[in-house]
């Protein structure tokens, strides 16, 4: 909410432009490495909603170099809306939080108060979700035109994908969808699956610097040009807290 204006759910022409007016401003910075006039070298990595902008946004920006995104999603629709039927627990809480941080954060606002809001199409999938279990047609369009979903096939830079064992958010099946469309498109690829997320670990984490570790070494590699190891291409984490490196997802 610190930023004011309308939750789209990572839609290209909203918070998409957002991330084009960041880079934008990157590229004036002194300290910024140009790879071109308003091209700044630059990798993005981030979790849940900022993985989701990751994946939409390096479809169409070419001045994205490398991206990271954690804990992040393919489609909406599989992820909030499964089997057609709506995941009423999670959508209390975002549509909850959304709207409160909205409002409260925007009060605060560093550059003075900047409420924003959600989209209503957020709120009516909400309501029609809790109460009858089902997503409106337009609710579900809405839904289905924002966030990756395709738009990861068109990505062409380096990714490394990260999701959590037991989230029940974005499941595991989010990322290996996403991996599929850019394994076809034949970037370099790498996906790890920690215990963590949008959920509850209740088994052994493992080492707590692994996964920024696998982070630093991807950037230093895809934006710094370092000869350096980024691991095998997929890494999982067991029960006991101990990481299984896998040459390549089966």
């Amino acid at each position: 909410g610190e930023s004011g204006g309308t939750v789209m759910v990572d839609h290209r022409d909203f918070e998409g432009r957002d991330v084009q007016a960041l880079l934008d401003w990157l590229a004036t910075q002194p300290e910024a490495q140009l790879d071109g006039p308003g091209d700044p070298r630059a990798g993005m990595h981030g979790a849940s909603y900022a993985g989701g902008i990751e994946l939409v946004t390096a479809a169409f920006e070419p001045r994205i170099d490398a991206i990271a995104p954690s804990i992040s999603w393919h489609s909406l629709l599989t992820a909030l809306y499964r089997e057609d039927l709506a995941k009423a627990g999670w959508g209390a809480v975002l549509t909850g939080a959304g709207a409160a941080t909205a409002t409260l954060l925007g009060v605060i606002a560093p550059g003075g108060i900047q409420t924003g809001t959600v989209d209503p199409h957020i709120l009516s999938a909400f309501v029609s979700g809790a109460t009858t279990g089902r997503f409106s047609a337009e609710d579900k369009a809405w839904f289905a035109d924002r966030g990756p979903a395709q738009a990861v096939g068109r990505i062409r830079v380096p990714t490394l994908l990260i999701q959590g064992t037991p989230d029940t958010l974005f499941t595991p099946s989010e990322a290996m969808r996403n991996y599929e469309l850019l394994e076809r498109a034949g970037v370099p690829l790498k996906m790890i699956w920690f215990c963590g997320g949008h959920g509850a670990c209740l088994t052994g984490t493992g080492d707590p610097d692994h996964i920024d570790a696998r982070v630093i070494a991807w950037f230093d590699r895809h934006l710094r040009g370092l000869a350096v190891a980024t691991g095998p291409e997929f890494e999982w984490i067991d029960e006991g807290g101990r990481w299984h490196p896998i040459a390549r997802y089966p």
